[in-house]
């Protein structure tokens, strides 16, 4: 049987497990850009690197970590962190005060909450997903990588009483970064939520994480770790303006101006929808012609009332 096959057999399943979600179905690719998985949001797809299954599978076996990697990548659209306009802000938000480490940053955040919610009704190949990871980190010598990914099982096991008996034997620094992030909001917590525990998380493992140039990381199954604003798979324009609308809408203008900020630095060409400017006529007026792209979004998302500024 052809991997190919395996995933033919599979999906089905996949699909009924999270109510047959509105997104294509799944990619084997020998691309070598990549080497994990990742769930594209510009098409709603997963692609899967065929190298990448064949490295788990030799922990437990083909199916198991076909699965495994399906429920991973499809819990990414349909539990955590669902919609493109949450995946900037908290993007930008680690963005913001982890500089070259937000990736990583972001990219073990968003695995962790994805799987914590999966695995209420997910299986046990997803638990052993992450179990693999730690043995693929160890088999590279990457012991930083191999201690987050420890943690994260250690978050699942002592959250679900499932995977209790399965906590792995932890240092007194994984101890300590445990009970810190057992006191987050992760199968609860709304959107303003995420952005407060992911900095909270962000500053438990900071101190693990190696930036590492190129592809691949040692989180989750993959390139989660970033939107890609400027590559094949980067999102519309009008994907991109959708979200920003969302984020003013759902966390207010702080999350929005932060967010568009990143926007601009990640995508240099990125126009706003809006008006020019305010006017051109001269006077001594202080327009402020950039936050006009902020209220129109304002406007288009909660209506405007327009008040006459009195002349002195």
């Amino acid at each position: 049987m052809t991997l190919e096959d395996t995933l033919a057999k599979l999906w089905p399943w996949i699909q009924d497990k999270f109510n047959h979600p509105h997104i294509m179905e799944p990619k084997i690719t020998d691309d070598p850009t990549m080497d994990t998985a990742a769930f594209v949001w510009q098409t709603k797809q997963t692609l899967i690197d065929r190298g990448f299954v064949a490295e788990i599978a030799k922990e437990m076996g083909e199916a198991r970590a076909m699965s495994a990697i399906l429920q991973h990548e499809v819990g990414h659209y349909a539990e955590f962190p669902r919609e493109l306009s949450e995946t900037i802000m908290l993007r930008a938000y680690t963005d913001a005060y982890f500089k070259e480490k937000a990736g990583d940053v972001y990219g073990f955040y968003s695995d962790m909450v994805d799987e914590l919610r999966t695995l209420r009704f997910g299986t046990e190949d997803l638990y052993a997903l992450r179990e693999g990871m730690i043995a693929r980190n160890l088999a590279k010598n990457d012991q930083n990588s191999a201690s987050i990914n420890r943690l994260l099982c250690a978050v699942y096991s002592s959250t679900h009483a499932k995977y209790a008996s399965r906590l792995p034997e932890l240092s007194s620094d994984e101890s300590r970064m445990l009970k810190n992030i057992l006191t987050l909001k992760l199968l609860s917590g709304s959107g303003k939520d995420h952005c407060d525990n992911i900095l909270n998380f962000g500053k438990e493992i900071e101190h693990l994480i190696t930036p590492k140039p190129g592809k691949g990381g040692g989180h989750g199954t993959g390139n989660d770790a970033a939107p890609d604003l400027t590559g094949k798979n980067a999102p519309s324009q009008h994907d991109i303006d959708v979200a920003l609308d969302d984020i003013l809408k759902k966390y207010g203008p702080h999350a929005y101006r932060t967010t568009k900020q990143f926007v601009g630095q990640g995508l240099p060409g990125f126009k706003d929808a809006s008006p020019a400017n305010a006017g051109t006529s001269p006077g001594t007026l202080q327009y402020n012609d950039h936050l006009i792209p902020f209220y129109t979004r304002w406007a288009r998302t909660f209506g405007l009332h327009i008040v006459k500024r009195p002349f002195e």
